[in-house]
């Protein structure tokens, strides 16, 4: 699978092809979009924002945003090292959705792909 990846972290952007990390990616979240009915989200846009502590009261630390695929599969990068919880919100023509994940340690001796998959329709 080849996808280009574009990433908007606080003014600076992040590129990559298939995956792969570049030189300013500390880490990624990667998985699926699908929909209510299990079929894949096509196009969907995906956003990600890292927070420092949790996710409802703690300080957002950086926010990317990637497009779904044919398949519904997104790569989302992030450029820092990080700690916390992980926000991934998704639109698209089937709805929205929302998905966090906390206690995440991404980038240096962490991880460098966080798995999280997104359901749209359920907000």
């Amino acid at each position: 699978m080849k996808t280009a990846l574009m990433g908007i972290t606080l003014g600076v952007v992040v590129t990559g092809c298939g995956g792969a990390p570049t030189a300013d990616m500390a880490f990624r979240v990667e998985g699926t979009a699908t929909t209510l009915a299990g079929a894949p989200a096509v196009g969907a846009l995906i956003t990600g924002e890292l927070y420092i502590g949790d996710c409802a009261t703690g300080e957002m630390r950086q926010r990317s945003q990637v497009l779904s695929d044919g398949n519904g599969r997104f790569s989302v990068p992030f450029g820092v090292e990080f700690s916390g919880c992980i926000r991934l919100m998704g639109s698209g023509s089937q709805g929205s959705g929302l998905v966090e994940k906390s206690g995440v340690q991404g980038g240096g001796s962490g991880l460098k792909v966080v798995p999280m998959d997104i359901t749209l329709g359920t907000l």
